[in-house]
């Protein structure tokens, strides 16, 4: 369930049952110009039963828009969502080192060719 209401939380817009219900009625309210003159926008409350789950400011440029505020997931809060899986933790690449007889057959082409020019 979603609550709107206006940015100073003064007044109730309405109860819907998601945000896509209610943006027919955001879009009427903005053409009349009651959500604010220069960027029109509301504060959503979303609930999961009675648990608060979400707070955010929705602004509407050419679609409404979301800024989170709050969230119960990311505060650590008990709410009733799934639990967020955590990726397997990596093993480090183990990367392949020259063999020492490479190194010095490299080092000493070098020796020579340095040799020759002097």
């Amino acid at each position: 369930m979603v609550e709107i209401y206006n940015l100073a939380g003064t007044q109730s817009l309405g109860r819907f049952n998601h945000f896509k219900a209610a943006r027919p009625t955001l879009d009427d309210l903005r053409k009349a110009g009651k959500l604010g003159k220069e960027i029109p926008a509301v504060r959503m409350s979303s609930f999961v039963g009675k648990t608060l789950v979400r707070v955010c400011v929705v602004a509407y440029c050419d679609k409404w828009r979301f800024t989170e505020e709050w969230s119960a997931v990311r505060t650590g809060s008990t709410c009733k969502t799934k639990p967020v899986k955590q990726a397997p933790s990596r093993k480090p690449v183990r990367r392949r080192k020259k063999c020492s007889s490479e190194i010095v057959a490299v080092f000493a082409d070098a020796q020579a060719m340095f040799r020759h020019f002097k």
